[in-house]
């Protein structure tokens, strides 16, 4: 049997690789129902697996989602809804390592790149397309403003947000009369409502046989006849919807894959929607909330006593309860009146204290529980404990600042590929998949600093002289070695492949003076006829 079979009334479907496959294109599932070299009669046999109850060629699912699901959009699939999850972001310390995180987050810029036509393409080759390419400026000029209104820091934030908290990051891609992407909106990610194929999978897209490439690589957004007719015969047929918007708690527009990006940053194999961040950490900030209430009770009501007196063994009790009420009745929202010490006649036993205050504000307000509960929400978010609480204590000094730059870049890698991602699906949608967006984080140096830190990461391997000279602004060598690692040594700079290097001198700086403060001059160690040039 062929990979596709010819089922009644329809004809084998020739495919470009480029799109999903429907039901009727893939080979159905299942066999004999039998395994070979399996038999009862054996010494403690495997036995014959139960026969299937799902009819034959029903396609493997995704996970066990219950049937008809896709009408029911109220229930989350038994998750935590929305409005807690953003109820309990509220949480003091969850905002405040949320919108720490964000900020964080704010100095990384984001450029776009011709990605290499092969793996041999060095980065000068690159570098020269780069510059010939008219797409990039109106990249840029587009992303300024995504939604033609907030610029692109203010409308990350927003997206960050609504990962952080509810994993649902959802944008509208808003298109022309031309069927051109002109903004992307951030809607409300929980009025969402994913929709599933029989798989459990996002239906496709409405334009998924329109390929790539019939666009015309010249200037954003522009395509050729061709592509444009192919474009809206795919969007008369209707395509599948993959997702509903319920603004008022019932679905009101549907929408397909090609109108709506629903990003997800922690997806679950058995779940429709993500796990967010405030997700994971729920038990703990519902502590966090419980012994909040706790301490703001020692100012407001009070859960334990300011004093205790202790009357005489002969007092009735009937008169102890009478003493109670009046005390409440001088006391109860008087908190003048409860800050004092009221003097009573006769109290106290000759072997107990008249008096006694129990409470103790050190261990009321703050304990260990509080030092382990900031520590556990800073490291689910990703965020060094350290840097949370040092970024008010006004720490100077560029080498610690290099440090803290360097552990806040680990410690934020993961969501800024997350972005890099986003941002790449954008691209293809724009039908530039030859283009990339890569990070650049802006640390917070001096250039000087920032200089000193790129000579010792070049000194000692950590990046090539072209990506310094990259770095710097400056003209790329474009040599083989200068694309490599180099270490220096006491005889001069080597290759960390092993490789020999060439017989003459490289400098850093743009002209290979070597003078103070300006350049820096390597003689390379295989010059053995004469005498290397010295570093000044």
């Amino acid at each position: 049997m062929g990979l596709f079979t010819k089922q009644k009334n329809q004809s084998v479907v020739q495919l470009s690789g480029k799109r999903r496959l429907s039901l009727a294109e893939i080979a159905t599932t299942g066999a004999s129902g039998r395994i070979r070299d399996v038999s009862n009669q054996l010494w403690f046999p495997a036995g014959q697996p139960v026969h299937p109850i799902a009819p034959r060629g029903t396609p493997p699912r995704r996970y066990p989602y219950s049937p008809m699901s896709n009408i029911n959009w109220t229930q989350r699939d038994g998750q935590v809804d929305f409005a807690t999850l953003r109820q309990f972001s509220m949480y003091p310390i969850v905002r405040d390592v949320i919108e720490t995180v964000k900020d964080l987050l704010l100095p990384v810029k984001y450029e776009f790149m011709l990605k290499p036509v092969d793996e041999d393409e060095q980065p000068a080759s690159i570098k020269k397309r780069t510059k010939k390419d008219t797409r990039l400026p109106a990249l840029r000029k587009f992303f300024a403003k995504p939604d033609g209104v907030q610029p692109f820091p203010q409308w990350l934030r927003g997206i960050y947000d609504d990962v952080l908290v509810c994993d649902n990051a959802a944008i509208w891609k808003q298109r022309d009369q031309e069927g051109k992407i002109c903004s992307l909106i951030q809607l409300d990610g929980a009025q969402v409502f994913p929709l599933i194929d029989e798989t459990g999978m996002q239906p496709a897209a409405n334009g998924g046989k329109v390929t790539q490439k019939y666009l015309v690589q010249t200037e954003l957004q522009k395509a050729d006849d061709k592509f444009l007719a192919l474009k809206k015969a795919a969007d008369d047929k209707g395509g599948s919807p993959a997702f509903q918007l319920t603004p008022y708690g019932f679905p009101a527009q549907q929408l397909t894959a090609d109108e709506l990006t629903y990003a997800l940053y922690n997806r679950l194999s058995y779940r429709r929607y993500g796990f967010s961040k405030v997700e994971v950490c729920l038990a703990y900030i519902a502590l966090g909330l419980g012994r909040l209430d706790f301490q703001a009770s020692f100012y407001r009501s009070g859960n334990m006593p300011e004093g205790i007196a202790f009357l005489p063994p002969d007092v009735p009790v009937g008169r102890v309860e009478e003493l109670n009420k009046y005390l409440d009745t001088i006391l109860s929202g008087q908190m003048r009146n409860r800050r004092k010490i009221i003097f009573l006649p006769s109290y106290g036993a000759e072997k107990q204290p008249n008096l006694i205050f129990p409470k103790i504000n050190e261990q009321v307000l703050k304990d260990e529980f509080d030092d382990m509960l900031v520590r556990y929400l800073c490291h689910c978010f990703g965020l060094d404990v350290s840097s949370f609480v040092k970024k008010q204590a006004g720490l100077g000094g560029g080498q610690e600042k290099a440090q803290q730059q360097a552990q806040r870049n680990e410690a934020l890698a993961p969501i800024i590929c997350w972005t890099k991602t986003l941002l790449d699906g954008f691209l293809e949608d724009f039908g530039f998949p030859d283009i990339e967006a890569k990070s650049v984080i802006e640390a917070d140096l001096s250039e000087e600093k920032q200089v000193e830190i790129g000579i010792s990461e070049f000194t000692n391997g950590g990046i090539t002289l072209d990506e310094y000279r990259d770095r710097r602004g400056l003209d790329l060598i474009g040599e083989e070695w200068s694309q490599v690692p180099l270490v220096k040594t006491a005889t001069g700079y080597v290759r960390v492949d092993g490789l020999p290097m060439p017989g003459q001198v490289v400098s850093l700086e743009r002209g290979g003076s070597g003078a103070p403060g300006q350049g820096f001059g390597y003689a390379s160690p295989m010059q053995t006829e004469e005498e290397p040039e010295t570093v000044q």
